[in-house]
């Protein structure tokens, strides 16, 4: 039992060692391609903000889903694997979600604005939905513990 937790936490902090460098490697030149592509297959400019708050976040996503997967009562090293990439799928589709309300919630009251270019309506707006994203899993499986794996 010992030895995999052990394994367990080495999996957790290679994983956030593994987001950290991802997003300091890669980090600007991604969100870049990101909003050059939703500019051209929707139309729409979104700013996609990235500050420290949401890094520290992305890069905490294998905690979650430790979090989310010591709800189970089985607990074997796939099941980790599987709860994180779970937690990635939430994040991404609240963030799919919050791209969409932006495009309703969004007015410009100045005719010089262009309709595509869409803005934030308050700073910390992502780092709401990437929390409810890692959030709804963890929610989800102790609001329905008995019916869980």
């Amino acid at each position: 039992m010992m030895r995999s937790s052990r394994i367990e936490v080495a999996i957790v902090i290679t994983g956030v060692f593994t987001f950290i460098l991802f997003q300091y490697a890669f980090g600007f030149s991604f969100l870049e391609l990101i909003q050059q592509t939703l500019l051209s297959n929707f139309q729409y400019f979104f700013p996609i903000s990235y500050n420290i708050l949401d890094k520290i976040f992305i890069s905490l996503i294998p905690v979650f889903g430790l979090i989310y997967y010591n709800g189970r009562k089985n607990k074997r090293l796939s099941y980790l694997i599987s709860d994180i990439l779970v937690i990635v799928a939430f994040i991404f589709i609240f963030l799919i979600i919050s791209l969409y309300l932006l495009t309703l919630i969004d007015v410009h009251d100045s005719p010089w604005i262009p309709e595509y270019i869409i803005g934030l309506p308050f700073r910390g707006y992502y780092t709401i939905f990437l929390f409810l994203g890692a959030m709804t899993p963890v929610i989800l499986s102790r609001a329905f513990k008995n019916k869980t794996i």
